[in-house]
This record gives C-alpha cells, structure tokens and sequence, in this order.
C-alpha cells in the first residue's frame, strides 16, 4: 500500500500489518502510513483518523491557536502605539514600533502556517485557503467536528463568534475592549477544543 498508487484504488483509512515487517499494526489514514502503531493481538477499535485528529488538536490548542490571538492583539495595539506627530498622543519609537509589528506578524504569521500544516495532514492535501489567518483555524474547526463526531452546531457557533469579535476588536479605540473581544472567540475556541477531546476519549 502506498499514498503513490495510481492505478488501483487506495484501501480505506484502517489498521494494517506494519509494511516495514515489524511485529505490530499501523495506521493508514486513506492516502499514507501514520506513526501511529499497536502491538499485534486484537486490532485497536479507535479509527486511526480520530487518532490524527486528536493528536493535531491537542498540539494546536497549546500552541498555535494562543499565538493566533496574541498576534491579533498585538497587532491592534501596534496600531494604537503607532509612531505619529500627533500631541498628546503615546506612541513607540521607530524602532520599537517595528520590532513589535514584527512580533505581532510574526506570530500569526507562524500560527496560520500550523493551522495551514494540521489541514494538510488532515485533509491529504493543501489548499491556498489555508494559509488565510482565521479561515484556517475556522476549517480545523469544523474538519475535527466532522472527524470526531461532536457537536458541530458548537463549532459553527465558534465561528459566527469569532468573525464578530475579531472585526469588532480590531474596529474599536479601547485597548481594552479589543483585549476582552479577542479573548472571548480564544476562550470559545479553547473551549470547543477542550471538549472534544474529552468527549472523544471518553
């Protein structure tokens, strides 16, 4: 079995005998070999596609989705921070100002292209889409409540949630209720992910 077979169709997503001749199982998730192994005996009853699933989950949630919302955040202070001739107004240096849009960048920037790499391994392919800060993470959402089997109504929720914080955080002139709207679509985010994966192992 191969992800490169052209000429017959691929076997489904499963366990299977160890193509390297180890004495063990190995998931095939429908185009390639995973890492994911069980000792010979009776086959593991979780779909090895769960598996993946709750693996990218688990390693997003403490990871890229946090750096999502912090650049977000950082990035609308950047814009309040702003090197200006204004009076009155506290603006950064030059140089600060450009070290911390960099930063803010940089972290949504580095989160997208996780959420970007997650839908690839999860999806077998990529897309353009997925390099879109939030519409990537918004796809990983709805992906995982279709390969999980949980709510999916919570995760389109999330969505509709998101999408309205994010404008408004990013429309209004307060620092701080940008910081409390960003907050609440991660929290939610956060939140969905927490569950599913509580459901999904139980």
């Amino acid at each position: 079995m191969s992800s490169e077979t052209v000429d017959r169709p691929l076997p489904p997503p499963g366990w299977y005998p160890d193509p390297s001749g180890g004495s063990q199982w190995r998931a095939w998730n429908g185009r390639e070999w995973t890492n994911l192994t069980e000792s010979f005996g009776t086959p593991p009853a979780r779909d090895p596609l769960q598996l993946v699933t709750l693996g990218v989950l688990r390693r997003l949630r403490w990871s890229a989705l946090p750096a999502l919302y912090l650049g977000l955040g950082l990035l609308r202070g950047v814009y309040d921070t702003r090197p200006t001739s204004t009076p009155g107004v506290a603006a950064l240096t030059p140089v600060e100002w450009t070290v911390e849009l960099s930063l803010a960048l940089g972290l949504i920037f580095g989160s997208t292209v996780a959420f970007a790499v997650a839908l690839r391994l999860l999806e077998g392919r990529g897309r353009v889409a997925h390099f879109v800060p939030l519409v990537s993470s918004w796809r990983l959402t709805r992906l995982s409540a279709a390969r999980l089997g949980t709510d999916s109504s919570l995760a389109t929720w999330q969505i509709s949630v998101s999408v309205i914080s994010v404008v408004l955080a990013l429309l209004t002139t307060s620092p701080w209720v940008s910081g409390l709207l960003l907050l609440y679509p991660y929290s939610v985010q956060d939140f969905w992910m927490a569950r599913s994966m509580s459901e999904s192992l139980a």
